[in-house]
């Protein structure tokens, strides 16, 4: 039986690895939960740009769960903008932006550029950690 977590508040430690790893010999990209890390993890990051395309996906490894992703809108005049919503759509996570769309699984995201504003893409921040 693998073990999965540690609980030591004397040190303190408190950690919990994904299923089918050893707490003890996890890597931080195999922990759930780490004590030295208080809020969600960076997975991946990066830019997206739309082309004149009205929808694009990108993939990454599967976690083996949705992960928490956030997109900003990028405007031609520089504007950056935020999330506006959420909620939780065909077993996954879709944040609902002004001009932007977006699906997340596991292991990709699909991005659909939902009006004719004058956006030039997106930037995107996945954490590691699901909801």
């Amino acid at each position: 039986m693998t073990k999965r977590a540690v609980f030591n508040p004397s040190i303190p430690v408190f950690r919990v690895s994904a299923p089918g790893v050893d707490v003890d010999s996890a890597s931080q990209s195999q922990l759930l939960l780490d004590e030295r890390v208080f809020s969600g993890q960076l997975y991946l990051s990066g830019y997206v740009a739309r082309n004149s395309q009205t929808a694009l996906t990108i993939t990454f490894p599967s976690l083996g769960y949705v992960p928490v992703v956030v997109v900003n809108n990028v405007f031609s005049d520089g504007r950056i903008t935020y999330p506006t919503g959420y909620k939780t759509q065909n077993g996954g996570s879709t944040f609902v932006v002004p001009v932007i769309n977006y699906t997340v699984t596991a292991s990709a995201i699909t991005f659909n550029f939902v009006s004719d504003a004058a956006i030039t893409g997106a930037y995107y921040m996945i954490f590691r950690r699901s909801l």
